[in-house]
């Protein structure tokens, strides 16, 4: 699946970069004879370039998976919320989530559009390592300058997993909302598909979703 296969080399890109990182600090030296040589991160700015792009284009896949089962062509997936209240009302909770995710989608648009087209008001900010006034070493940054999507200044540890890590969650969580409202009919029970929480998980399974039906008042989980 396109989304799957561009977040794995998102990931790929992040673990590169985290481990760049990490290992260029490991070979920083003490200052020597009032000489030093600040540690750097091979590419970047580059390789940062190509972890947006492939965020973005798994963000494309999980808006093209949507209008598999949801008729909706607004930019920004706003018209996906819309589509969603038409079906299922405003207090449904797919309804809810539609809204609770386009200011992520939106982030991303604006992120990669920021670092393929500069502007001064809507630009990516990268920072290598560098050295502060005081002498202190600084950890490579990210920074987003927009106008609707700002992202302050960010350690790369920090904000590369957040990014990849929550465009995983949005496609998890839609899969399991999309197959919620597609369930075929079976027996008289009310029926879904949820998340199971990661205590809840058995040993050594990283399947999360379950079936679910309504009994004696609650949600159980179907063995």
């Amino acid at each position: 699946m396109l989304v799957m296969k561009e977040l794995l080399s998102a990931e790929k890109i992040e673990s590169g970069l985290i481990s760049d990182k990490a290992s260029a600090l490991d070979a920083f030296q003490q200052p020597i004879q009032r000489s030093v040589v600040i540690p750097s991160v091979e590419g970047f700015g580059e390789r940062l370039k190509t972890f947006v792009q492939r965020i973005d284009h798994a963000t494309q896949g999980i808006y093209k998976f949507s209008q598999q089962f949801y008729n909706h062509t607004e930019r920004m997936w706003n018209g996906f919320e819309t589509e969603l209240h038409k079906q299922y009302g405003a207090a449904d909770e797919f309804s809810k989530f539609a809204g609770s995710i386009q200011p992520f989608m939106t982030f991303v648009r604006n992120l990669r559009n920021s670092i393929e087209h500069p502007k001064d008001s809507q630009r990516v900010i990268i920072k290598d390592f560098t050295i502060t006034p005081d002498g202190m070493l600084t950890s490579p940054t990210v920074e987003l300058v927009h106008p609707v999507s700002p992202q302050p200044e960010m350690n790369i540890d920090d904000f590369l997993p957040q990014v990849s890590g929550q465009v995983l969650d949005v496609f998890e969580a839609l899969m399991v909302y999309v197959a919620s409202k597609h369930i075929r009919p079976f027996g008289v029970l009310e029926k879904a598909v949820g998340l199971l929480p990661p205590e809840h998980l058995p040993p050594d399974s990283k399947v999360r979703a379950s079936y679910f039906i309504r009994l004696n008042g609650g949600w159980q989980k179907l063995r």
